[in-house]
């Protein structure tokens, strides 16, 4: 109700409250990705912070969709977290959810690898990438395809079907 709302402070007041803790997530991966985007996007992601949501992510990522893996791992990227934990969550659980996503998101997986740990080669993910991207290669749009490119280019990785 608007008495409770303005007894609380505003509605924006506990969003952005909510922002900085994510331990308090619940367990729905939509919600988990929505925050970490907006983090990054209003400028709060400061090391500290980004770690405690890359804990999270940890605890959640078993139960997220194809869509929200793909975007949390750019997210993640762009803050440039490289915590072990983090890469091994994704290593578990992206390879056998590859071919449920769409290819906006085989891109995007590809693009986050390049900028999560680029002195790291990724080879056995992007093999595994480079088996499932020629399934949906009708489906990529012109953007997508360079993504992947240059992906494919920075790892050092040479795919025949590619």
């Amino acid at each position: 109700t608007v008495e409770r709302v303005e007894s609380e402070g505003s509605e924006e007041t506990l969003r952005q409250g909510r922002l900085f803790v994510p331990e308090q997530l619940r367990s729905s991966g939509t919600e988990f990705r929505d925050h970490l985007q907006r983090l990054l996007q209003f400028g709060y992601a400061t090391p500290d912070l980004v770690q405690r949501y890359a804990d999270k992510f940890v605890v959640l990522s078993a139960a997220m969709d194809p869509a929200g893996l793909a975007v949390t791992m750019n997210c993640f990227a762009r803050a440039a977290c490289r915590d072990p934990a983090l890469l091994n969550a994704y290593s578990r659980c992206l390879p056998g959810r590859l071919p449920q996503f769409t290819p906006t998101g085989l891109a995007q997986v590809c693009n986050a690898l390049t900028k999560m740990d680029p002195d790291k080669k990724h080879l056995a993910l992007m093999r595994r990438l480079g088996e499932e991207i020629p399934h949906k290669l009708p489906h990529f749009s012109g953007h997508n395809m360079a993504l992947v490119a240059h992906a494919f280019a920075r790892q050092d990785v040479k795919d025949p079907l590619l």
